[in-house]
């Protein structure tokens, strides 16, 4: 489900990089602005890569990171799962459903006035097919933004952690720590997995 908090006025949003299927009240705001999930995401990421540490964003990406970079949301990959916080069970497939995984656990950041750090504390297991998987890679990335110049709305921090593991289940207490003024920020959470005939993130 999505909640929305204000913590010593930081927003924040954490994005499960697993997921297709939003809460309701999410999908209300979606089809307001006739964005897929996806999209979201897809635009997150864009903008994450579009502009260097220091950058201020345009007016347009300044105003989409005000709207979708201010919420904790938990998107889920097969429904509605109450689990509390940041918390998450996802599953994902290859396209023949020869290798199954399964990724739980939490993701999410913390924010003080210059003190911040985000982390991803999660467990990917193969649940179908361990024989054809050569390695799980867990990784997490994290932007943050704040105020730069004179009411501009810029690219403060970037960083991202990961663990890649050659067994059948990998588990990653990933974390990183920053100094920043942090007005809004981003967490994606991934898992990977490589197996013999190609590789797929936990979508679905």
């Amino acid at each position: 489900m999505m909640n929305v908090k204000k913590i010593c006025g930081i927003f924040m949003v954490v994005i499960l990089f697993f997921t297709i299927t939003v809460s309701e009240s999410f999908a209300k705001t979606n089809n307001e602005d006739d964005l897929t999930t996806e999209e979201i995401i897809e635009k997150l990421e864009e903008i994450d890569t579009k502009y260097e540490v220091g950058d201020r964003l345009s007016d347009d990406d300044a105003e989409f990171i005000k709207e979708y970079a201010k919420m904790d949301v938990v998107y889920e990959a097969t429904e509605i799962q109450p689990l509390g916080g940041n918390s998450f069970i996802r599953t994902g497939q290859n396209n023949s459903g020869s290798v199954r995984a399964r990724a739980a656990g939490t993701v999410g950041s913390s924010h003080g006035i210059i003190n911040n750090s985000y982390y991803a504390n999660f467990t990917t297991s193969i649940t179908t097919g361990g024989y054809l998987v050569n390695s799980i890679r867990n990784s997490v990335s994290h932007s943050a933004y704040g105020a730069i110049g004179s009411g501009g709305i810029g690219k403060v921090f970037s960083g991202s952690k990961g663990t890649t593991c050659v067994t059948n289940t990998c588990e990653s207490n990933l974390k990183e720590s920053y100094s920043a003024s942090v007005a809004y920020s981003s967490t994606i959470a991934r898992a990977t997995i490589n197996w013999s005939s190609g590789s797929f993130t936990i979508t679905d």
